[in-house]
């Protein structure tokens, strides 16, 4: 594992009235698997009922494991059933990556203006998959908003059908209605439909407060400064490639496969709070 934080001031005036601090801390850890029990080539940390597994495997790091589609060799794209128009499901589990980051990153700022402080704090995550149970759930009950694209229609997936030579030919075979779509394709036992990018950029925390100038209590003699100020954190997804759940969403809590996995896990808290310093 690799660790490094900077620091830096931008700007500060000569009475120290203003000035911009910045701050960024990045972390970068490589795991690997050196070797299981003889005889054995991978263990099963966990699983779901979906046909997901979190896998250990000699010479890889954690990974998520599951069912996937059945897919063109050639093109990659799905093959489709020619009777249904839907994709097809693999014989063989998949392997989809790695459940923990490639890197992780904050970038923070406090920006001074006499007495006022606003603080600002980012948090990137870069790598890793995960699967989303609740993401399946929704779509497959029509009630993700991308299921009402096309509702009352239907659809011709972009996949190839199999010749009987082996060859094939782009897919002309419509499914019957959206429901039959959404129902069949991403449906919790294959596992690829609901294995997404954990990549995200979040503003974790936003903090503003102000303290009263010192001339305020001169002729005080108890109170000697007052403050106040409001703070607010996971505040906003900024960015993400996993559709209506949090990215940072788990079963298995912080335990060390807690990674990975979210199936229909309660959404995340917003917290604001306010705070008031007297000094005596």
């Amino acid at each position: 594992g690799h660790e490094l934080l900077l620091s830096a001031t931008l700007y500060e005036s000569k009475n120290k009235d203003y000035a911009i601090d910045v701050n960024m801390n990045f972390t970068k850890n490589t795991q690997k698997l050196e070797s299981l029990y003889p005889g054995l080539k991978d263990y099963v940390l966990t699983s779901g009922f979906s046909g997901f597994q979190i896998k250990a495997e000699e010479g890889q790091a954690f990974g998520l494991y599951g069912t996937a589609y059945l897919r063109d060799s050639a093109t990659g794209k799905y093959i489709i059933n020619p009777g249904t128009g839907l994709r097809q499901q693999a014989p063989s589990p998949k392997r989809f990556g790695d459940i923990f980051p490639k890197w992780n990153m904050g970038v923070g700022a406090d920006i001074y203006i006499k007495g006022l402080t606003v603080s600002v704090l980012f948090d990137i995550r870069k790598g890793g998959v995960m699967y989303s149970g609740t993401t399946s759930g929704l779509r497959t009950s029509g009630l993700a908003a991308e299921t009402a694209i096309n509702r009352d229609g239907s659809i011709i997936d972009d996949g190839v059908l199999l010749n009987q030579d082996g060859s094939t030919r782009p897919n002309d075979v419509p499914v019957r209605n959206m429901e039959d779509f959404w129902r069949n394709n991403y449906q919790t036992s294959i596992t690829e439909a609901s294995v997404f990018d954990a990549s995200f950029i979040k503003l974790r925390q936003l903090a503003v407060s102000y303290a009263l100038p010192s001339k305020f209590f001169e002729n005080s003699k108890t109170i000697k400064g007052f403050a106040f100020g409001i703070s607010g954190r996971n505040l906003a997804l900024l960015k993400s490639n996993v559709p209506h759940v949090d990215p940072e969403s788990n079963v298995f809590g912080t335990s060390l496969i807690g990674e990975g996995y979210e199936f229909y896990n309660s959404p995340s808290s917003r917290s604001i709070g306010f705070n008031f310093n007297l000094k005596f």
